[in-house]
């Protein structure tokens, strides 16, 4: 798993993604 972090409208969101699945934004 990939960890990813993202900031979104000022917060901060911890993501854990397999990186085999594409990721659909």
């Amino acid at each position: 798993m990939a960890k990813f972090n993202l900031s979104i409208n000022g917060k901060q969101h911890e993501v854990d993604v397999d990186p085999s699945t594409p990721m659909l934004w």
